[in-house]
């Protein structure tokens, strides 16, 4: 069956007890068989039956044997690299600030060693030691595009396991596993919920014994997803291949229509001929997202002029909704960044990242034109 009838149907087969959707099961304990014997489920903490048929779902989108439903996408992420424990951690430079402060400031207080480095043109050399390779593609602001099953070669070679934030692709876009990576991470928060209401996080893998690990850190540290937010993501779930479809054709459309824009240095978007990381778009992608990244000229002063010009596009950090967002990052999102950190990887004060929604493109790209008109 295609994708996108299983998620128009919600991964759920209908009956006549619980309906054409799947119920919200909000109890947080659930009956022994016996004394002794516990059923399938014990307490929602743990294990609860909304969460796990998301958890089915993510692993069946990614084409993996596993998932796991946290309360946010960091939760994810910090339970991943706990339950792989302290080692040496390759990350690519260029993150979202929150992947950031938890790589660089809490996990080396827990004995891990972090390095950042830019993952588009690696040497060999880099791996040598690492326990896992972490890498977002897209990255987030800049869209760089990272080589999964290059890196994901070379760092096997080093025993090491790579580790994929595919937040901005989805699984419709991208399936990090089918090129080689160990371990999917998203924040659900973005387009899989897509409705900017619900906080969460996936992690999709194949291997058993780290699952079991996840889920019993999880479990002790009490991060899981509720059912409600559950229920809420599955939901998100049943429309996204149409919202990303959208959201991808009006992003593409807004990139071409500001790319010659004389009050712009540069725009960003994986489908523009000066975008220099398309071969590894093109062949591990079917589609290049919702985001969209300029830089403005005049530096931080315009492009903040730039973001309060807008009226369409709302001020708000997130992305991946199905309405249209906008923010600064370096003052909003990657402000935990250094300055001097930013400005080496290219993040620069000039720089607004545009989540591009589901609204009428042109209405869009006539708030962004007249916005930068008027600066």
């Amino acid at each position: 069956m295609d994708i996108e009838t299983l998620l128009a149907r919600g991964f759920w087969e209908p009956n006549d007890v619980d309906g054409v959707v799947p119920p919200i099961i909000t109890s947080t304990t659930f009956p022994f068989k016996d004394p002794e014997t516990p059923g399938r489920f014990v307490y929602s903490r743990s294990s609860n039956p909304t969460r796990s048929f998301l958890e089915r779902a993510i692993a069946e989108l990614e084409g993996v044997k596993f998932g796991l439903a946290f309360s946010s996408g960091m939760a994810a992420i910090f339970t991943v690299m706990l339950s792989i424990g302290p080692c040496k951690v390759v990350a690519e430079e260029d993150m979202y600030g929150g992947t950031y402060r938890l790589l660089t400031k809490l996990l080396p207080r827990l004995g891990f060693h972090v390095v950042t480095a830019d993952l588009t043109n690696p040497s060999e050399k880099l791996f040598r030691g690492a326990g896992v390779v972490f890498f977002e593609t897209p990255t987030n602001p800049q869209l760089k595009a990272i080589d999964i099953s290059a890196i994901s070669e070379m760092a096997h070679e080093e025993g090491a396991l790579v580790v994929v934030d595919n937040t901005f692709a989805t699984p419709l876009l991208q399936r990090p596993v089918k090129h080689g990576a160990d371990v999917v991470v998203h924040s659900s928060t973005k387009l899989i919920n897509g409705h900017s209401d619900v906080i969460g996080g996936l992690v999709a893998l194949n291997d058993e014994e780290l699952a079991f690990r996840m889920a019993s850190i999880r479990s002790i540290a009490g991060c899981s997803m509720s059912p409600i937010d559950s229920w809420l993501t599955l939901r998100g779930l049943r429309t996204l291949h149409l919202r990303v479809q959208r959201q991808c054709e009006n992003a593409a459309m807004i990139a071409e229509a500001l790319d010659s824009n004389s009050r712009l240095e540069s725009v960003i978007y994986p489908s523009l001929p000066s975008y220099p990381y398309a071969t590894t778009a093109l062949k591990q992608m079917s589609g290049m997202g919702c985001i969209v990244t300029v830089r403005v000229k005049g530096g931080v002063d315009k492009a903040l002029s730039f973001l309060k010009n807008l009226k369409l596009f709302t001020v708000a950090v997130s992305l991946g909704g199905v309405e249209s967002l906008a923010c600064h990052p370096a003052s909003t999102t990657h402000k935990s960044m250094p300055k001097e950190y930013r400005e080496r990887i290219g993040l620069t004060d000039d720089m607004v990242r545009l989540s591009v929604g589901a609204e009428n493109p042109m209405d869009l790209i006539n708030d962004l034109e007249e916005a930068l008109a008027s600066i």
